[in-house]
């Protein structure tokens, strides 16, 4: 028996869509107790392994299946991690922020038992220091993403547009009627594509590996997600032809001569196609207000749209009551940045870093 079910292709998500630390702590309670230190009871402490001059993440005992999957071939010198994400051995990159988390979650833990009366000797008191260490270090976390992260790249037009600025000053409140969990337009517009990911991913032998790209634009045609949908549905103009597209600066004229090569009409562009090909920001000279965004017209909506749920849509956003932070803190977790993280958890005596990590000098 079939049953038809009309609409668009939706998957079921595994992990939650808040920026909650859940890439640290993990998205369900046994694997949040199973990434914490065990001495007789859980301790307020992440787990870790031995590393040549830090500590390094807990070493896995679980080969894992699909993107989960950790071969080292046996050499026991690249041992296979475990984390709040199940994704952490599928990359370098991944693993080192990994690692910097879980360091930064225990130097959290070791201020609070040295100078502010925690303690880590009973079940209770363990579980208390914790989850104050956690409460924390998710605030550190949400501040650097969005007074960090995506002021790096972001125009700064959408943080006022979507407010997604600080809400210290009362301007912006948990708003119950919004739904965080993620779009498929974020989901696939949101991939930066690099060859290893266009001719390597998930490679199993000398001839079979993914096209990353080839995946996005599949999935974007399995959700019904199109580029003159999205920009209808973010208050965008949508173009009537690639000449008027070409007039309004989305692309360039090399880039449209090559969509009209692919598509018969401006409105059948795949989403993430057009993502790519649209031209940033930064280069565009018919903006009221230059802009210095990297990044495209329509992305930085779809980013401002979705960051905005993913904040006013959470009740326990670090600026909001519920979180459970005071004035005093909540100032201070506004002054930790990303370079201060690395500095406490990384560099040596003597090491230093740029003010901005993720702005590089001549860039």
């Amino acid at each position: 028996m079939f049953v038809h079910c009309p609409g668009n292709r939706e998957q079921l998500n595994l992990l939650t869509a808040y920026v909650d630390g859940s890439n640290i702590y993990g998205s369900e309670q046994t694997e949040a107790d199973d990434l914490r230190a065990h001495d007789g009871h859980l301790r307020g402490f992440l787990a870790t392994s031995d590393g040549p001059i830090h500590p390094e993440l807990p070493i896995s005992t679980a080969a894992g299946e699909g993107e989960a999957a950790c071969n080292n071939d046996g050499d026991d010198n690249f041992p296979c991690h475990q984390a709040g994400d199940f994704r952490v051995n599928e990359q370098p990159g991944l693993a080192s922020m990994h690692t910097l988390w879980v360091r930064e979650h225990n130097r959290v833990a070791g201020e609070l038992v040295q100078n502010h009366g925690y303690q880590d000797d009973t079940e209770a008191s363990s579980n208390e220091l914790h989850h104050a260490a956690r409460r924390i270090v998710i605030a550190e976390y949400q501040n650097i993403v969005y007074n960090g992260y995506l002021r790096s790249f972001m125009d700064a037009k959408i943080f006022d547009d979507f407010k997604l600025n600080s809400c210290m000053d009362g301007s912006c409140s948990y708003d119950d009627s919004l739904n965080p969990s993620i779009t498929n337009e974020w989901g696939i517009a949101n991939r930066t594509i690099e060859t290893a990911v266009t001719e390597n991913l998930f490679r199993s032998d000398v001839r079979n590996a993914f096209d990353l790209a080839a995946l996005n634009i599949q999935r974007g045609r399995d959700h019904g997600v199109s580029y003159c949908a999205t920009r209808k549905a973010l208050g965008l103009k949508v173009p009537a032809t690639f000449q008027e597209a070409e007039n309004m600066q989305l692309f360039s004229r090399e880039t449209i001569a090559l969509l009209e090569s692919c598509y018969d009409n401006i409105c059948d562009i795949d989403l993430f196609t057009a993502i790519v090909a649209e031209r940033p920001l930064r280069t565009r000279t018919n903006l009221p207000i230059k802009s210095d965004s990297p990044i495209a017209e329509t992305l930085n909506h779809i980013q401002g749209d979705m960051y905005r749920k993913l904040k006013l849509g959470d009740r326990f956003w670090y600026e909001f009551q519920r979180a459970g932070l005071n004035g005093d803190q909540k100032r201070a977790i506004g002054r930790v940045t990303m370079s201060t993280i690395i500095c406490d958890n990384v560099l040596t005596e003597g090491g230093d870093i740029q003010p901005d990590a993720f702005l590089v000098e001549g860039l």
